[in-house]
C-alpha cells in the first residue's frame, strides 16, 4: 500500500503533462496552416510547459508514436512545416539543456522525412535553395540524432557551423550562433569526424571571441564541448588544445567568473538550480575529460589546477558533487600526464594539501574517501615505479623530498593507519580501484 502511494502521485503528475501536451497538440490540428499564427502561440506554451520536465516525464511524453504524430500533421498539412520545426528545436533545446536523453526520433518517421529533405534540398542549385529551412532541418536533426552521424555529417556540419560563424552582434544573431553551437555540441563522445570538416571554422570561433567576445556563455561552452568530445577519438588535439585555442586559461576564467557570485552557504539542492553553479558543473566536467584525454601540460594548466583547489575548497561543505568532480580530475592527472611534469604543480598547487585535508575532515563520504586513497595510492604506485627505474636526477630527488616533508607535517602515516579498517571495507563496495594493502597507501621511494 505504501509503494503503491508513492507511485501514484508519480504516475498522476505525468499523465497531467501529457495530457496537456497532447492537447496543445490538438490545437495545432485544429487550428491547420491557416492558422499559422495560432499555431506559434501554442508551441509557445509547449515551449513554457517543457521548462520544467524531468527525464522520466521527458521519456514518457515524446515517444516515437509521438514523433510519427508530429510526422502525420506535417504531411497532412495540419501543422506548418516551420512551426514543428521551431517546436521539434525547443524540445532539443530543452534535451541538451536539461541533460535529458530520449532515442525515439531516431525510430520514427520523422527522422526519416528529415533526412530526405536534408539530402533533397543539398542536391539543389545555389539559387533554388531555401537556406533557413536547411539550417533548422539541420539543427533538429543534430538535437535529435543519437546515432553515427558519418554518412550525413558533411551535409549538415557545414551548413551548421556557416550559422556560428556569424560576427553580427545584434540580439537575433547571437541567438542564432547560440543555438547553432548548442546542436553541434550534441555530436557525441563516439562519433568519428574528419579535421577538414571543423577544425578550421571552430579554431576561428574560439580565437574571435577571446579577442572579441562575441559569444553567450551558453554558446562559448557549447563550442568547448564540441572541440572536448572530439579529443575522445583524436588525441592529436591536444596540441590545438593547450598551444593554440589555450583551453586551460580560459577554463579556469570561465570558472572564476560564475564562482564569485555563488553562496557556498546554501544547501546543495538550491545550489544546483543557480545559472551560476550549472555554468561551473559544465566546465568542470570538460576539464575533467580534458585531463582524462590530453597528453600535453603547460604552465597554463597549474592555473587552471590552482583555481580548481580554491573553488573545492569553497565548496567543499556544501557541495560535494564539485569535491568528487574534483577528486576525480586529479586522479586522471596522477593516471594519464607524465609525472615529472606534473608532480611540482601538484605539491604546489593545493592538491596535496586538499586530498590530505579531506581524509582528516570527520564527516568525509564515501566516493571522496575512496578518491582520496586511490589518489595516494597512485602516487605511491608511481614513486615505486621510477625507483625500480633507477631515476636519481636532481629533480625527481627535489619531488621526493618535497612530498616527503608533506608527509611528515600532515602526520601521513598515522593518517592512513586510521583507515585501516575501512580499506577492505571499501573494496566491498565497488571500490575495486583501491588496494587492500595499507601498505600500498605509503610512498616507497
Amino acid at each position: 500500500m505504501e509503494e503503491q502511494m508513492k507511485t501514484e502521485p508519480k504516475e498522476a503528475s505525468l499523465t497531467v503533462k501529457y495530457t496537456e501536451l497532447q492537447s496543445l497538440l490538438n490545437s495545432l490540428v485544429e487550428l491547420k496552416q491557416s492558422s499559422a499564427t495560432k499555431q506559434k502561440v501554442v508551441v509557445e506554451k509547449m515551449d513554457e510547459l517543457m521548462k520544467d520536465i524531468n527525464q522520466e516525464e521527458f521519456t514518457f511524453i515524446f515517444t516515437t508514436e509521438m514523433m510519427d504524430k508530429i510526422d502525420k500533421m506535417i504531411e497532412e498539412k495540419k501543422i506548418t512545416l516551420e512551426n514543428a520545426l521551431w517546436l521539434l528545436k525547443c524540445v532539443g533545446q530543452c534535451e541538451v539543456l536539461k541533460i535529458l536523453w530520449n532515442g525515439s526520433f531516431y525510430f520514427s518517421l520523422l527522422c526519416r522525412r528529415f533526412e530526405r529533405m536534408i539530402v533533397d534540398e543539398d542536391k539543389k542549385k545555389k539559387e533554388d535553395k531555401n537556406e533557413k529551412l536547411m539550417i533548422d532541418l539541420c539543427e533538429c536533426y543534430m538535437f535529435h540524432y543519437d546515432r553515427d552521424l558519418s554518412e550525413i555529417l558533411p551535409i549538415i556540419l557545414p551548413c551548421v557551423l556557416n550559422v556560428a560563424l556569424k560576427k553580427e552582434e545584434s540580439e537575433e544573431t547571437l541567438k542564432e550562433v547560440e543555438i547553432a553551437l548548442l546542436a553541434i555540441s550534441c555530436t557525441g563522445y563516439w562519433r568519428k569526424m574528419q579535421k577538414e570538416l571543423y577544425l578550421n571554422e571552430i579554431k576561428e570561433i574560439v580565437q574571435y571571441h577571446q579577442e572579441h567576445h562575441n559569444l553567450t556563455p551558453l554558446a562559448y561552452q557549447s563550442t568547448w564541448k564540441f572541440l572536448i568530445t572530439r579529443l575522445y577519438k583524436d588525441k592529436s588535439l591536444s596540441e590545438v588544445f593547450v598551444n593554440e585555442l589555450h583551453f586551460s586559461r580560459e577554463a579556469a576564467r570561465e570558472l572564476e567568473e560564475p564562482e564569485k557570485h555563488v553562496d557556498w552557504k546554501i544547501k546543495e539542492n538550491e545550489m544546483k538550480k543557480t545559472k551560476e553553479v550549472k555554468e561551473i558543473s559544465k566546465w568542470i566536467e570538460m576539464v575533467d575529460d580534458f585531463f582524462e584525454y590530453s597528453e600535453q601540460w603547460n604552465d597554463e594548466c597549474v592555473v587552471l589546477v590552482r583555481c580548481l583547489s580554491k573553488l573545492c575548497v569553497m565548496a567543499r561543505e556544501n557541495f560535494k558533487a564539485i569535491v568528487i568532480e574534483y577528486c576525480e580530475i586529479f586522479s586522471s592527472i596522477i593516471c594519464s600526464q607524465p609525472v615529472l611534469a606534473v608532480a611540482n604543480d601538484v605539491l604546489k598547487g593545493g592538491v596535496f594539501d586538499f586530498f590530505m585535508e579531506e581524509l582528516c575532515h570527520s564527516t568525509v563520504e564515501h566516493d571522496v574517501m575512496r578518491f582520496c586513497l586511490n589518489f595516494f595510492y597512485e602516487l605511491s604506485e608511481t614513486f615505486k615505479e621510477y625507483s625500480f627505474l633507477g631515476d636519481n636526477s636532481e629533480e625527481w630527488k627535489q619531488i621526493k623530498r618535497m612530498t616527503f616533508k608533506k608527509m611528515e607535517e600532515k602526520g601521513y602515516e598515522s593518517l592512513f593507519t586510521s583507515f585501516y579498517g575501512v580499506i577492505s571495507f571499501m573494496n566491498h563496495e565497488d571500490c575495486e580501484d583501491n588496494s587492500l594493502h595499507m601498505a600500498d597507501y605509503f610512498v616507497n621511494a
